[in-house]
């Protein structure tokens, strides 16, 4: 064979190795948080009120009904300002308050299924319109719920806190990649990102939850507001879990 070609070929095979390496190593670094329905949840804080238009985005592993909860298990919520959970029949629900009272809220149609990495996204345009998103699927349920407001309440992921001693709604599963937006992401948009890493500073993004961690107390959020949360009542190491959401 040609010298020219062999070279060509020995350059050719070593970038596969690297980027077979690379590959890997991003892989790796794929992490979720496992919350067992019982009493974990992250504490984000008195963050995130006050627009119409909003996205909440997350890959869930949802491992059913944990027979505590009631009608929900909580994803992302401040109380009476944004909620977007799964109802105890594997539904997705969100709903929008005052900072006050909540909205009727919207259910869909289509059931999220158990133990399956899922994406899942709720957005309410500035016209006050609820979508909700199954894997980048719109669902045919839709509402108008115009309410907005703020309060004291803490925003939390995998329970609805109410006060300092009640809680409702505890998830059962797992979470990964959650983003909450001050804009209401097109189904384009959600779709064609819902699969990539965002880098933080992208038009519109409040907060970005990656879990990209092998441990700790923390879940860092990648952007500049820094609204990190705090584990609660969760091990700092074995609730961390490798994830394939993608």
């Amino acid at each position: 064979m040609n010298k020219k070609y062999t070279h060509i070929l020995l350059i050719f095979f070593e970038i596969l190795t690297i980027v077979s390496f690379n590959c890997k190593t991003v892989n790796a670094q794929n992490y979720a948080l496992h919350f067992d329905g019982f009493n974990d949840y992250v504490e984000i804080g008195d963050v995130i009120e006050g627009s119409v238009a909003h996205t909440e985005e997350a890959w869930i592993k949802w491992a059913g009904d944990n027979s505590i909860s009631s009608n929900f298990q909580d994803i992302v919520l401040k109380p009476f300002i944004t909620s977007t959970a799964i109802t105890k029949t594997g539904n997705l629900h969100s709903n929008y308050g005052d900072g006050s009272v909540w909205g009727s809220g919207v259910t869909s149609v289509v059931a999220i299924p158990v133990n399956i990495w899922t994406h899942i996204a709720t957005v309410r345009e500035e016209s006050g319109k609820i979508r909700l998103y199954i894997n980048g699927v719109e669902d045919v349920n839709s509402t108008t719920i115009t309410l907005s407001g703020s309060n004291d309440r803490l925003r939390c992921i995998g329970v609805g806190k109410y006060t300092a001693s009640s809680f409702v709604n505890w998830f059962n599963g797992e979470l990964d990649e959650v983003r909450i937006w001050n804009t209401a992401r097109s189904a384009s948009e959600i779709r064609e990102n819902m699969m990539r890493t965002l880098v933080g500073d992208e038009s519109g993004l409040a907060a970005l939850y990656r879990f990209d961690q092998t441990g700790g107390s923390t879940l860092y959020d990648a952007t500049l507001n820094a609204y990190n949360g705090t584990l609660i009542n969760m091990d700092a190491v074995a609730d961390w879990v490798d994830s394939e959401a993608f």
